[in-house]
């Protein structure tokens, strides 16, 4: 009888995710060669053993050439892997997704291009291009087999591009503004379809101001636009969206005392995050507001 009790099952078979444990260990070795006055390269690789999966290398470089004293150019390579999760290993004795101790780490190979540049000294402007390539993927697919509904599988490969520009420039003493703007493009490689759900464009903008020795606010906005709709996905399609959101900051009052009001979504934007597992899209928070105080001695 379903009486609505819960019941502990907590270390034995019904459990959801049973106790487990991995053990890790990784070595790191990283150079850097100034090979000329304005040109230098600082290379690097990572190797990091997991007792569940095995291991993974992970090489990076960048070589940086300053081409005056205003201009800065980097050319940026990096390796990185993201471990499966325990829930991605071993959920079991759930009806919608089951876990997959077979599962590989993700892996993902980023290639950047960027451009550091500063006409005065209150100005910093810096713009970038990058592509990337995201190997295994783990995602949930459907179950063919077994009592599950869907399995985290390694499913597939994506890649992207885009480009950054950003920017700080310090007005005054008192006044600074500070932003930037994203664009990317990725891809489905095994579809060759735009990646559900991700953002095209991102623009953050922010005015911040010094008052008085010890206090600082910054509103802010944020804005997103360009996400799309997977082509079986019955949901409404994803609208664009902005946010905006005020921070107080008051620094070393009496001596020691740091305190941050923060208020969030301050117009009540409803907007919404994609959930592929859902039959709604999640809704985001409306305005909230958040305080906090800490003590430094």
């Amino acid at each position: 009888v379903v009486d609505g009790t819960l019941t502990n099952v907590t270390g034995t078979p019904l459990a959801y995710l049973a106790d487990t444990k991995r053990t890790i260990w990784s070595i790191v070795a990283q150079d850097e060669w100034q090979f000329a006055n304005d040109w230098s390269l600082t290379a690097g690789i990572r190797y990091d053993d997991y007792s569940d999966f095995g291991g993974t290398v992970n090489p990076r470089a960048a070589l940086v050439w300053d081409i005056n004293e205003q201009l800065t150019s980097k050319l940026l390579y990096g390796r990185a892997f993201r471990a499966p999760s325990f829930a991605e290993q071993g959920t079991q004795n759930n009806p919608v997704v089951l876990g997959n101790k077979s599962l590989d780490p993700e892996t993902i190979n980023t290639y950047e291009w960027a451009f550091d540049y500063r006409p005065i000294s209150s100005l910093r402007t810096a713009v970038n291009i990058y592509y990337y390539q995201i190997h295994n993927l783990i995602t949930q697919e459907l179950n063919t087999s077994g009592s599950s509904l869907y399995q985290y599988q390694n499913s597939g490969n994506q890649n992207g591009f885009g480009s950054e520009f950003e920017w700080n420039w310090q007005l005054s003493e008192q006044w600074s503004v500070l932003g930037n703007y994203a664009w990317q493009h990725a891809t489905n490689e095994d579809t060759n379809k735009r990646v559900p759900g991700v953002p095209e464009h991102h623009i953050y903008a922010a005015l911040q101001w010094h008052f008085m020795p010890n206090w600082q606010i910054q509103p802010q906005i944020n804005w997103i636009a360009g996400r799309e709709r997977a082509a079986d996905d019955t949901k409404p399609l994803l609208g664009d969206y902005e946010t905006f959101d005020v921070t107080l900051r008051g620094k070393k009052l009496f001596g020691h005392l740091n305190i941050t009001a923060s208020l969030h979504n301050a117009f009540d934007t409803r907007y919404y995050e994609p959930v592929a597992s859902l039959t709604e899209h999640y809704p985001m928070p409306g305005r909230s507001f958040y305080l906090e105080a800490a003590l430094n001695f």
